[in-house]
């Protein structure tokens, strides 16, 4: 029995007997192009790395790897009105092993939950301890640190007169915080 694998993100979706109001069917974005999926899983080791990714597109055709860097050219996945970036582990390390993240704030600044407990199931059963880390219009990732906040976003944010107006915070790296400011800055900054 392979006890590496306490991690566990598996997210199984029939194309056909799933579909939403909205009719969407889960995708990956590999390079420009999206490719609709019938089934989509991955999940990571005790450590926090991608152990297995893997997706079956419409056509039967089943991608996957049991590679840290995770599938080759994909760096999206959408599932249950849920998206997964590719994001890496270490946000300096950009070549190194990888998470797919859930994307917690949208918009110029992204924002993802990474967490060496996070599972994901249809029941939407979240465990452990997390952390955010950042992604900036210039695609660089960042962990959520006072010196991060202070150094990358609080310059950047109040370059826009709407935020600087609206926003009431201390520009703190505390997780409700940091959400708050991302996501109010994505909403009056565009």
């Amino acid at each position: 029995m392979k006890k590496s694998l306490v991690l566990h993100l598996t997210l199984l979706i029939a194309a056909l007997g799933c579909l939403d109001a909205q009719n969407m069917r889960p995708y990956v974005v590999k390079g420009v192009d999206t490719v609709h999926c019938k089934t989509i899983s991955f999940g990571y080791s005790r450590r926090g790395l991608l152990e297995y990714a893997e997706y079956v597109d419409t056509k039967g055709n089943k991608i996957r790897t049991e590679s840290e860097e995770g599938l080759p050219g994909v760096t999206t996945i959408f599932v249950e009105d849920t998206t997964f970036d590719r994001v890496p582990i270490d946000p300096g390390k950009a070549d190194g092993p990888v998470w797919y993240a859930p994307r917690m704030a949208d918009g110029k600044i992204k924002l993802y939950l990474i967490d060496a407990t996070y599972y994901y199931s249809t029941a939407n059963d979240v465990g452990g301890y997390y952390r955010f880390t950042f992604q900036m219009p210039d695609g660089k990732f960042y962990k959520v640190t006072q010196g991060n906040v202070n150094k990358y976003v609080k310059p950047y944010v109040q370059q826009c007169a709407n935020f600087v107006n609206r926003y009431k915070g201390n520009y703190k790296a505390d997780q409700n915080e940091f959400y708050q400011l991302v996501t109010i800055y994505n909403a009056q900054c565009k």
